[in-house]
């Protein structure tokens, strides 16, 4: 028999619908912790929840692959990329789920009192340092 070393959870959306989470592989997880490390060098809010929600769509794209859209470039048509679909992500997502999502995935508590302050802290200094070069 089979034993699994984690706990799945499911959370519910604003829209009522259901999202199972657990651990992600570790091919999501080097992704989301690369997309986690650039968090650092934003400065505008909104941007940093587009960002945010870019590492929850990584995470369940799998699962709910209406989380992105097809990108579609200046002139109307589609690229064949896929973009994350930020109006439909903003509606169903409230920032602690949001939190919670990358927590059960990536491992990572973002509304960790310590973390934010360690995270100001960095920022400062790594603004200090590139100050000093110039």
């Amino acid at each position: 028999m089979a034993t699994t070393v984690y706990e799945v959870q499911e959370l519910v959306l604003d829209d009522g619908s259901m999202i199972t989470c657990k651990p992600a592989d570790i091919k999501v997880t080097r992704k989301g912790n690369e997309m986690l490390e650039r968090l650092g060098d934003i400065d505008d809010n909104d941007e940093g929840v587009h960002k945010l929600l870019e590492i929850v769509t990584l995470c369940l794209k799998r699962q709910r692959p209406d989380f992105e859209t097809n990108e579609i470039n200046d002139e109307g048509e589609e690229t064949g990329r896929k973009v994350p679909n930020f109006d439909l992500l903003e509606e169903l997502f409230d920032y602690e789920t949001m939190f919670k999502v990358i927590e059960i995935f990536l491992g990572v508590k973002l509304n960790d009192p310590k973390l934010m302050e360690a995270a100001a802290e960095l920022a400062m200094a790594q603004r200090a340092a590139e100050s000093e070069k110039e």
